[in-house]
C-alpha cells in the first residue's frame, strides 16, 4: 500500500544514515530517533490526508472557524494607563483608593476656540458675543434624560446668595446658573445683558478680584486657564486675546450627549473664530475606532488580494479536492 511504501523509505532513510566512525554518540542515536519519529508521524499525515482529501479540508474548515469565534469577545482598550503601564504597581493602588474614596466623578465636555487669522483680537464685543452664541448653542443640546445645564450637570459647591459661602443640600439641585464650568464668560457672569452693557471689556478681564460662579476649583476667574495667545501693553495688561477655552461639567460620562456636543458644535461657523474643536470622550474613542477599522480593512483587502492571486496562479477545477486553488485558499483560511 502507499502507506507501507511512505514508512518502508522512510525507515531505509534512516538506516541508510550511518554515523562517522568513533561519533556515535548518545546525542547522534537520540537525534535519529526523533527524526525517525517525525518522518513516519508526517508519512502516516500525508497518507490519511491523501485517502480522505474532503474530509481533512472540511475538518480543517471547520476548526479554523471555531477557533474564529474568539473574534465575537473582542474588544478594543484604548486606556493608555493599560495599554503601556503595568496594572500590579503601588502607583496604581494607590489611585485606586483615590479615585474610590475622594473622587467626585465629574466628567467634562471642552471645546477650544482659536482665532481665524493671527491679527484677530478676541477681546472685542464681537467675539465675546460669538462665544455667548457657542455657549448657548451648548446649553441647548439636549438627549432623553441628559443636558448640560441643571438637568445633568455637575453642581458648584457654593452658591453667591448668602456671605458664608453655604454648601448645596445634598438632596437639592442646583440651579442653571450654579452649574459647574469654566470660561472666559465668567467675567461676566456667564450672561449676556451684562457682558452688553460692559463697555470697557480690557478693564473687565484684568480684574484679578473677579468672582467665578461656576469655576469648580477656584472663586477667583483665572484668565490663563480660559484664554491663551495673550497680548499685554507696558502697563502688564492685557490687551489681546487668540484663542479661548470652554470646559462644561456633567454628573457623569453622558456618551450619547457627548456625541451630540461633538457633532453639532463642529459644524458651528463665525466669524472671529475657527472652526470650534470639541475635546470629549467621544471624540476621542471615535478617533481610535477608525483607526483600528482602517486597519481591520487594510488587512481585509489584503487577504481577498492573496484569494485572489491564488485563485489566478494554481487554477484548476478538474479535480476539487485535488485543485491547488483550493489548497491555496485553505492555506489562507488557515493562517488568517
Amino acid at each position: 500500500s502507499v502507506q507501507e511504501f511512505l514508512l518502508e523509505k522512510v525507515v531505509a532513510r534512516q538506516h541508510a544514515m550511518g554515523a562517522p566512525p568513533g561519533n556515535k554518540t548518545w546525542l547522534f542515536r537520540l537525534s535519529r530517533r526523533v527524526e525517525a519519529f517525525i518522518g513516519i508521524g508526517c508519512a502516516r499525515v500525508a497518507v490519511f490526508v491523501s485517502r480522505w482529501p474532503k474530509k481533512t479540508i472540511a475538518w480543517a474548515v471547520l476548526a479554523c472557524a471555531v477557533l474564529c469565534l474568539g473574534w465575537l469577545r473582542f474588544d478594543d482598550d484604548t486606556e493608555e494607563e493599560n495599554l503601556y503601564t503595568p496594572q500590579h504597581t503601588r502607583a496604581f493602588w494607590n489611585e485606586r483608593f483615590v479615585e474610590d474614596n475622594f473622587d467626585d466623578h465629574d466628567w467634562s465636555l471642552v471645546v477650544l476656540l482659536n482665532r481665524k487669522d493671527g491679527e484677530t483680537n478676541l477681546l472685542s464685543k464681537e467675539a465675546i458675543g460669538e462665544a455667548f452664541d457657542l455657549y448657548d448653542a451648548a446649553l441647548a443640546l439636549r438627549t432623553d434624560d441628559t443636558a448640560l445645564d441643571d438637568t445633568s450637570c455637575a453642581p458648584v459647591y457654593w452658591h453667591d446668595d448668602d456671605d458664608d459661602d453655604a454648601l448645596f443640600p445634598s438632596d437639592r439641585r442646583p440651579h442653571e446658573t450654579s452649574c459647574q464650568k469654566r470660561g472666559i464668560l465668567a467675567y461676566w457672569q456667564w450672561n449676556r445683558a451684562l457682558f452688553e452693557a460692559d463697555d470697557d471689556l480690557v478693564t473687565t478681564i484684568n480684574d484679578r478680584n473677579a468672582t467665578d460662579c461656576c469655576d469648580p476649583t477656584t472663586r477667583k476667574v483665572d484668565l490663563a486657564a480660559v484664554a491663551a495667545k495673550l497680548d499685554w501693553d507696558d502697563d502688564g495688561r492685557v490687551v489681546g486675546i487668540g484663542a479661548l477655552r470652554f470646559e462644561f461639567y456633567t454628573w457623569e460620562e453622558t456618551y450619547e450627549l457627548q456625541a451630540k456636543f461633538d457633532k453639532r458644535l463642529r459644524k458651528l461657523r463665525f466669524d472671529t473664530f475657527q472652526k470650534p474643536m470639541p475635546l470629549t470622550t467621544y471624540g476621542i474613542d471615535k478617533n481610535y475606532d477608525w483607526a483600528f477599522a482602517f486597519d481591520r480593512t487594510l488587512v481585509l483587502l489584503a487577504v481577498v488580494v492573496i484569494i485572489a492571486y491564488a485563485h489566478i496562479a494554481l487554477k484548476d477545477f478538474r479535480s476539487p479536492e485535488k485543485s491547488r486553488t483550493n489548497v491555496g485558499t485553505a492555506a489562507v483560511v488557515c493562517v488568517y
